[in-house]
């Protein structure tokens, strides 16, 4: 654990608790980091420019994994972008459509692209997608005016009851994970938060056992088993438990933390 280089660390459920706060310590803990040659890694499936809201006194000092793996930037600066097939937008789109409960959020490069939303949508989609752009053909507006690199679908009941079942026909020629209880993400083949960690662990010129991750929903997976040191939340999905080496107390314990405390106590103040 001594020559940990990279830290990666999903948001929600994981490193934000319940009421979607930062825990106490984690800037100073990131600025301390930082000057020992550890790069922090925030790793959601939330839009990059609510991420850099978020943590915007610290923009240089993190690197992003945004929308599930489809988007990483380091600080300011766009690494790398995973397009979806125009072709393959049409037809989940269509029948995103047609859920009574759902609805659905074109992630782009820019922006991302919805309706404008029924009311438990309109609490919910912000929260996420600082960015946004309300048109009457999300999916025309995209094409149109940016890459569309995730299809995101919010339920306002439950994701993986009302809309995995009648989407999952298109696992194969979309990558498809839960990203929260009420959120589906569909991305290019093969995207996923693991590709991406991967990848910027090679741009730096490291090695899986100098990587360490935090995660708590199945869209977390592929990252925990790309590292050496991969934790799951003690308040995590039972297959991330199951998957994880390590684990970390809940979002509510200040996992994330009382992790980066024992591990690093000698470099965080």
């Amino acid at each position: 654990m001594q020559d940990i280089k990279l830290i990666a660390v999903d948001l929600d459920g994981t490193l934000l608790d319940s009421r979607k706060r930062v825990p106490s310590g984690f800037f100073e803990a990131v600025e301390a980091l930082h000057r020992h040659g550890i790069r922090v890694v925030i790793a959601s499936g939330r839009q990059y420019f609510n991420l850099k809201k978020l943590f915007g006194p610290l923009q240089d000092r993190l690197m992003f994994i945004c929308e599930n793996g489809a988007l990483a930037f380091d600080g300011g600066c766009n690494l790398f972008h995973h397009d979806i097939d125009p072709e393959l937008l049409a037809e989940p789109v269509r029948i995103i459509d047609t859920i009574s409960t759902a609805s659905v959020v074109l992630c782009g490069i820019r922006a991302a692209y919805i309706r404008p939303p029924e009311p438990e949508a309109a609490r919910n989609i912000p929260l996420y997608y600082e960015e946004r752009r309300e048109v009457e053909s999300p999916l025309a507006a995209a094409l149109a005016q940016d890459h569309v690199v995730k299809i995101a679908v919010f339920d306002r009941i439950d994701a993986a009851a009302n809309c995995l079942p009648l989407l999952d026909r298109f696992r194969g020629r979309l990558a498809i994970t839960l990203a929260e209880r009420r959120w589906l993400d569909f991305m290019a083949p093969g995207v996923n938060k693991g590709v991406a960690i991967t990848r910027l662990r090679k741009l730096l010129g490291l090695r899986p056992d100098q990587c360490m991750a935090f995660g708590d929903y199945p869209n977390d997976l592929e990252m925990l088993r790309a590292v050496t040191y991969g934790y799951a939340m003690a308040n995590a999905h039972p297959d991330v438990k199951a998957a994880a080496r390590f684990s970390a107390p809940s979002n509510d314990e200040d996992g994330v933390m009382r992790v980066l405390r024992s591990r690093f106590g000698d470099l965080i103040p």
